[in-house]
C-alpha cells in the first residue's frame, strides 16, 4: 500500500524533530520540503514544480509514483491538501503563549530581531501563526494533530 504524508510545519511546535525523524524513517529520496523559493531547505523538486512552473499536480505526480513519502514545509495546508486525503494531513499545535515567546526568541538569535516581544506580538506576520496555517479549515480535516507539550509522552 502506498502511504503519502503532508506533514504542515508550524514555526515553534516541534516540527523540525518530527520532519527529522520522517526523513529518516521515510528516506532522503521519499522527502521534499518547501520552506519558501530562498531557503536552501526546499527541495529541487518543489523549485521545479511550484514555484517554477506553477504546477502542484506535476509535483504530486511525481511524489505519487513513490510507495511512500513525506512533503513537509511552512505553507498553509490549503497549498498541498487538495492532492492529500486528509487523513495523510498533519501537523502539531504548540500552546500559544509558549508557541509566541519561542517564535520570538528564534526571530531574535537566528534573524537578528532586535525589537522587544510587545513589537514582536502586534506586527500581523507574527500574529496567529498557528491558525494562520489551517486557512479555515477545522481541525477535524487531518489525519493528526499532535501537541508539541506531549510530544515525548507514549501513545
Amino acid at each position: 500500500m502506498n502511504h503519502h504524508i503532508l506533514f504542515v510545519h508550524i514555526p515553534k511546535t516541534a516540527g523540525t524533530s518530527f520532519r527529522k525523524a520522517a526523513e529518516e524513517y521515510f528516506g532522503v529520496k521519499n522527502t521534499f520540503y518547501d520552506y519558501s523559493p530562498k531557503s536552501p531547505e526546499t527541495s529541487k523538486e518543489i523549485l521545479t514544480a511550484i514555484y517554477e512552473a506553477n504546477d502542484p499536480y506535476r509535483l504530486f505526480k511525481k511524489i505519487s509514483r513513490k510507495r511512500h513519502s513525506f512533503l513537509s514545509g511552512h505553507f498553509p495546508v490549503s497549498k498541498y491538501a487538495p492532492l492529500y486525503d486528509a487523513m495523510d494531513i498533519v501537523t502539531f499545535v504548540r500552546e500559544p503563549v509558549s508557541q509566541v515567546i519561542s517564535h520570538y526568541n528564534h526571530y531574535r538569535s537566528y534573524h537578528g530581531y532586535k525589537k522587544e516581544l510587545d513589537d514582536f506580538i502586534e506586527e500581523p506576520r507574527f500574529q496567529n501563526i498557528q491558525s494562520k496555517n489551517f486557512k479555515g479549515r477545522a481541525l477535524m480535516h487531518f489525519g493528526f494533530v499532535g501537541l508539541t507539550e506531549r510530544y515525548e509522552s507514549p501513545p
